[in-house]
């Protein structure tokens, strides 16, 4: 199906407008946001049903899966909290990276995202340099953690709808390696010189955890199989 090159101009708008909009006009974009992208997705629909509309059924299906994993792993990721964390240092850090980059593939980047980003955030607090730990947070569990699976980020997913084998993506092995640990690796060293030159934060390596260490919610990963199945399930059940 061919659409003239116009039609990606709503596409672009809707771009700018999630990117520029919300810090400009916050007001605006809290109360009216859904008008707002409602209003420039109808061209686009009503032009694609008019060239294709089986092609729009399908990207509808399509879109409702996506959805439904999307808040099937966003609950079980905000159904978890973390009790207790050690104050941050270069290797608590690095821990908290590569936990976050090996559970991304399994409970979704926003899955990892959530349940680690608030005790990662906590454990840092009252550093005189603590930006780039998010930075790199993002980099590593909220985008490249996710490449073993459809679960882990969503274009994977799509991938896996429109026909990829759901194991593929584990021949992707070797690349995601090498990003997580380039990515950890550059943090490390990042890390530790920011630590280094902060007397008033630095400490021993080692250091106690405040509170009971405790993940309250672990039930939660129980329906984790069951989402693989659903995924996995219609694809081995329904020829296409």
């Amino acid at each position: 199906m061919t659409l003239p090159s116009w039609s990606i101009i709503p596409f672009v708008v809707v771009l700018l407008g999630v990117a520029i909009l919300p810090g400009l006009t916050p007001r605006f974009w809290r109360k009216y946001h859904a008008l707002f992208l409602s209003v420039l997705s109808i061209p686009v629909l009503a032009l694609t049903a008019a060239v294709n509309i089986d092609w729009l059924f399908h990207a509808f299906t399509d879109y409702v899966s996506f959805i439904c994993l999307l808040g099937a792993l966003f609950s079980i990721g905000g159904s978890l909290y973390v009790h207790g964390t050690p104050k941050a240092n270069p290797v608590t850090n690095m821990l908290f990276m590569a936990f976050g980059a090996l559970i991304a593939s399994f409970i979704g980047t926003l899955g990892a995202s959530m349940l680690l980003v608030r005790p990662l955030i906590r454990s840092n607090r009252g550093r005189k340099h603590e930006a780039h730990v998010i930075i790199f947070f993002i980099f590593i569990v909220s985008n490249a953690g996710g490449l073993l699976s459809p679960l882990g980020d969503p274009p994977l997913l799509l991938g896996y709808l429109s026909g990829v084998p759901f194991w593929w993506t584990l021949k992707l092995f070797p690349i995601w390696l090498f990003v997580i640990t380039a990515l950890i690796g550059i943090f490390l060293g990042l890390d530790t010189h920011f630590y280094l030159n902060d007397p008033d934060f630095r400490g021993p390596l080692k250091q106690d955890i405040k509170g009971n260490f405790n993940i309250v919610g672990k039930k939660s990963l129980f329906f984790i199989p069951f989402i693989i199945a659903g995924l996995l399930l219609p694809k081995t059940l329904i020829p296409n």
